[in-house]
C-alpha cells in the first residue's frame, strides 16, 4: 500500500467515524426545531483556522419551552434563526445541532477526497500508466 493510500485510508477513517458518531445523535437524541437566542464566536488563540460558536437556542420539549446550549458548532446563526436540533430529555439543557454544516460538512470534506485517494491509489499497476509506445 501506498503512502497515497494511507492518506486516503486515513481520511475515510475519520470521515466513517464522524459519520457513526452523528447516526449514534440521531439514533438516541430526540429531534426538535428551536429558534436561536444567541449566538457567541468562541476565541481560543490566533493561530486557530476553524471558528466555532457557541448558540443558545429555545425549543419545545416534552415538559414545555425549554432553553438548551450547543457547544463548539461550526455553523454561525443569527438570533432568532429556525434551526434543527437533537437532544436528550434527560439533558434537555444541552443540545447538538442538526443541520448540515453541524453534522455532515466534515465527514463529506475529508470522506470525498478519501474516496479518491483510495480508489486512484488501490488501482492495479498496469491500469495506471499507459505503456511506452513502441
Amino acid at each position: 500500500m501506498s503512502l497515497f493510500t494511507g492518506v486516503g485510508v486515513l481520511l475515510l477513517s475519520f470521515a466513517v467515524w464522524i459519520v457513526v458518531d452523528n447516526v449514534a445523535v440521531m439514533r438516541t437524541h430526540v429531534h426538535a426545531r428551536a429558534e436561536v437566542v444567541k449566538s457567541d464566536r468562541l476565541v481560543s488563540g490566533s493561530t486557530q483556522r476553524v471558528t466555532y460558536h457557541t448558540v443558545v437556542v429555545r425549543y419545545d420539549g416534552p415538559r414545555g419551552r425549554r432553553t438548551a446550549r450547543i457547544d463548539r458548532t461550526t455553523a454561525h446563526y443569527e438570533p432568532g434563526e429556525a434551526i434543527s436540533i437533537y437532544y436528550k430529555p434527560e439533558t434537555a439543557n444541552k443540545a447538538v445541532a442538526g443541520g448540515f454544516m453541524s453534522m455532515w460538512f466534515f465527514p463529506t470534506i475529508l470522506g470525498v477526497p478519501g474516496l479518491v485517494v483510495v480508489f486512484f491509489g488501490l488501482r492495479p499497476k498496469d491500469l495506471r500508466r499507459s505503456p511506452a509506445p513502441t
